[in-house]
């Protein structure tokens, strides 16, 4: 496996605000001979392209399968910082992979053809008590958001309020539409104890 990695951090400061701007690229090229048809997945689960792992070079989860071929990704990550107002945060990018050997792995993200959709994430976070982040694929051909995920938590003395809503389109890789919301309650009893319905 070969990687190449480049990325240039900017900082800026205005009065009370810190932005931080970071383009980021990648190349990696790798092959394995290994027969994956013998080789029981025991590990390595379906693969959803995220803010997380977009930049990483081998973005299979596990180790019994590692990802194949030429690929490049590119994008920029974002930073807003404010004492009084909070933290706030984008990033935004794209991913392309050659041909490689069909595998029993499938990277979600990707449509029909060799670019992924758009992959981002846009979130806030206000001193000590709130906290909300946006994770989103938008449609490389029609930029529409296929993907969806909304992360909230709040934090108020001894209570916390925390909740996750999922809405997945109907696309190449996903053949019917998906709707989730969970939600979380604690109560701090002690300092070691915590109480919480889900």
């Amino acid at each position: 496996e070969a990687i190449l990695k480049w990325s240039l951090p900017m900082v800026g400061k205005y009065k009370t605000n810190t932005i931080i701007i970071e383009p980021l690229a990648n190349i990696a090229v790798s092959s394995y001979r290994n027969n994956f048809s013998v080789i029981p997945n025991e590990d390595s689960g379906n693969t959803e392209l995220t803010q997380n792992n977009l930049f990483l070079s081998d973005r299979f989860t596990g180790f019994d399968r590692n990802e194949d071929g030429q690929r490049m990704t590119y994008g920029f990550k974002s930073s807003l910082f404010n004492d009084k107002v909070g933290q706030f945060n984008l990033g935004l990018g794209q991913s392309w992979h050659g041909k490689s050997k069909t595998q029993d792995v499938v990277i979600r993200g990707f449509n029909d053809n060799n670019k992924s959709n758009f992959v981002g994430e846009l979130g806030y976070k206000a001193p000590q008590i709130f906290s909300i982040l946006y994770n989103f694929q938008l449609n490389e051909s029609n930029y529409r958001n296929d993907t969806n995920e909304v992360n909230t938590n709040l934090n108020y003395k001894r209570l916390s309020v925390g909740s996750n809503y999922i809405f997945i389109r109907k696309t190449v890789n996903n053949a019917d539409v998906k709707k989730q919301l969970d939600l979380s309650i604690g109560f701090r009893i002690t300092s070691k104890l915590l109480a919480s319905i889900v």
